[in-house]
């Protein structure tokens, strides 16, 4: 259905709460909705990069929401629109939230891998505390995640925080046993 010129402002539109209809259907699970809304943003890809209440994009919402399909309707989406570039899993100091941390936090590693794949360079997002996504595993224990970062880049365990910590660092004081052993291991590794 081709949408008429004047319905793409509505789609852009922000209730009280600071939300789009995308966001408000992210919000409330109707993820049928949101693969129409999206099917339906030929010309609006500006949708997919507007961050909602609390700092939350859609992909952010997407991801929260453990909704593989929908991430990867929207990575498609940028894809085609060739728009990539602006759609971002960078977490910044106005505290909008990165897709990696949610994907992280839910222990979704197939997520973890789509935005990954999409971003490659995205082992180096730091959030306002200089913390990576190798960061969050670590203070996680989350030991699939931790392992997939360290494949994808090795060199992201020797990044300190603003706090002068090292993801090792975080492991440890959380008593993370297996996520320190797999950290060190990687310090070491010569493969």
């Amino acid at each position: 259905m081709e949408m008429p010129a004047g319905e793409s402002c509505l789609l852009l539109s922000r209730n009280k709460q600071g939300n789009q209809a995308l966001h408000e259907a992210l919000i409330n699970r109707r993820l049928q909705i949101v693969c129409s809304l999206i099917d339906d943003m030929r010309c609006c890809f500006p949708l997919l990069l507007m961050n909602g209440e609390l700092g939350k994009s859609p992909l952010y919402l997407a991801v929260e929401a453990d909704a593989a399909q929908i991430v990867r309707l929207m990575i498609d989406k940028a894809k085609a629109s060739h728009q990539s570039g602006g759609l971002s899993l960078d977490y910044d100091n106005d505290g909008v939230k990165s897709p990696l941390y949610a994907a992280i936090s839910l222990k979704n590693i197939g997520i973890l891998k789509d935005l990954m794949e999409f971003k490659p360079g995205s082992t180096r997002v730091r959030d306002k505390e200089g913390r990576t996504p190798l960061h969050w595993a670590a203070s996680l224990g989350f030991v699939p995640e931790i392992l997939y970062l360290l494949n994808k880049c090795r060199s992201v365990a020797l990044i300190q925080d603003k706090h002068g910590l090292y993801p090792l660092h975080l492991a440890s004081a959380r008593g993370h046993l297996k996520a320190v052993q797999y950290i060190s291991a990687s310090l070491y590794s010569t493969s």
